[in-house]
C-alpha cells in the first residue's frame, strides 16, 4: 500500500517539506503512519533513481546555448 502512495512523498518532499512534515502530512491527509526511517528511504531511492535518469540524458558531445532571454526583461541589446 505504502508504493502507491510514494509519487505523492516525492511532490510533497519537492515542496522542501521535512521527514518529519511528510510523515505528519501522510497521517493527517491520507491516515496511514510511515516512519521518518521508511521516508528516508524512500526518498533516497528516488534521489538515486533522479540522478540515473539524468547521467543517461547529458549530452556526449558539445552543445550550443542561447541566453537571450537575459536581454527580454530589459530591452538592452546584446554587443
Amino acid at each position: 500500500m505504502l508504493h502507491k502512495y510514494c509519487h505523492n512523498m516525492g511532490k510533497i518532499a519537492e515542496g522542501h517539506a521535512s521527514r518529519e512534515g511528510i510523515q505528519i502530512c501522510l497521517e493527517e491527509l491520507l491516515g496511514i503512519h510511515v516512519s521518518t526511517g521508511k521516508i528516508s528511504s524512500i526518498l533516497h531511492e528516488a534521489g538515486k533513481r533522479a540522478q540515473e535518469w539524468l547521467d543517461q540524458h547529458i549530452p556526449k558531445e558539445r552543445r550550443d546555448l542561447a541566453i537571450d532571454e537575459q536581454y527580454a526583461i530589459t530591452g538592452e541589446k546584446p554587443i
